[in-house]
C-alpha cells in the first residue's frame, strides 16, 4: 500500500496547480492525505476528477479557500463529519479498499492539519477519533505541527513531541511511516 501525504501551503501557486497530478504520476499513491489543498479538482484534469470525484473527500478551514482531503484508489467512501476540526481534519470510511491489510474490514482515513495551539489540538483529534466505534483498519496522517520522529542528539529539534507517536502506538495500535523508515535516531 502506497500512501503519499503533502502539505500544499496555501493551496501551492495559483498559476501552477499540478500538484496532484506531478504527485498521482510520480507516486502513483493508492491513498493520498493532503493540506492546506484548495477544491481539488483545480489540480487535476476534469478526465481524472469525473472518474475519480466520489473517491475524495475535501472540506475547507474555515474562511480559507483552502482545507484538507483524502483521496483513495478504490472502494466506496463515506465521508465522515468531523465536528470542531471541519477542513482541518476530513475522514473517510473505505469499504471494498483493493489492497491488504483490510481484508473485508473498513478502513478509517483521516487527514490531518493540525491548527495551533498544535499539541491541544492534536490530543483534542485523536481524542475524538479514539471515540469512534472501533473494528476498522485506521490510517492517520498529514501535519501534525509537530516532531514526531525521534531526533539525532545533536539536532537542534529535540523529542518533546514524543508523547504523540507513544499515544499512536498505545492507544492505536499506529506507528510513524517516517519513524519506520528512519528507526536510528
Amino acid at each position: 500500500m502506497k500512501i503519499a501525504t503533502y502539505n500544499l501551503r496555501c493551496g501551492g501557486k495559483p498559476d501552477k496547480r499540478v500538484h496532484w497530478t506531478q504527485l498521482f504520476e510520480v507516486a502513483n499513491p493508492d491513498i493520498f492525505l493532503v493540506q492546506e489543498t484548495c477544491q481539488p479538482e483545480q489540480y487535476v484534469s476534469s478526465q481524472f476528477w469525473d472518474v475519480h470525484r466520489d473517491r475524495v473527500h475535501w472540506a475547507r478551514v474555515e474562511a480559507n479557500a483552502w482545507g484538507s482531503a483524502v483521496w483513495v484508489r478504490s472502494g466506496m467512501v463515506r465521508k465522515l463529519d468531523v465536528p470542531q476540526f471541519e477542513g482541518s481534519v476530513v475522514g473517510v470510511e473505505v469499504e471494498g479498499f483493493d489492497c491488504p491489510p483490510s481484508c473485508g474490514r473498513k478502513l478509517r482515513i483521516f487527514s490531518l492539519h493540525a491548527p495551533a495551539p498544535y499539541r491541544g489540538s492534536v490530543s483534542r483529534i485523536l481524542d475524538w477519533i479514539a471515540s469512534l466505534p472501533p473494528n476498522v483498519d485506521l490510517i492517520i496522517g498529514g501535519d501534525f505541527n509537530l516532531t514526531v520522529g525521534v531526533r539525532h542528539p545533536g539536532e537542534e529539534q529535540q523529542d518533546a513531541d514524543l508523547w504523540l507517536l507513544e499515544r499512536l502506538r498505545q492507544e492505536f495500535g499506529l506507528i510513524s511511516c517516517w519513524q519506520a523508515a528512519n528507526p536510528k535516531p
